[in-house]
């Protein structure tokens, strides 16, 4: 036999637990925030171009440093904490 507080406890999580997501409504979500991401990829490279097609490629460190600084944006919309004193 359960008692009445752990009733009261099973009751309160089971009406404030998460929605259950099936794995397709994950799969589609995922998707959802993939395509999101690389449309605005997409775009901020075509400002960050000049929209114009006869620009020069760039080059592997330009890249490298592109995605670097999007990945420190990334942390920061995250919310982790900072570590500057590490080092």
């Amino acid at each position: 036999m359960s008692s009445p507080a752990s009733s009261r406890t099973l009751s309160s999580l089971l009406l404030h637990a998460p929605p259950f997501l099936a794995p397709g409504d994950m799969l589609r979500d995922l998707e959802k925030e993939l395509s999101s991401y690389a449309a605005e990829r997409q775009r901020k490279r075509a400002t960050a171009a000049g929209g114009g097609a006869a620009s020069a490629p760039k080059s592997l460190w330009e890249e490298l440093f592109d995605i670097g600084e999007e990945f420190v944006e990334f942390l920061e919309q995250v919310g982790l904490p900072s570590r500057e004193g590490f080092m």
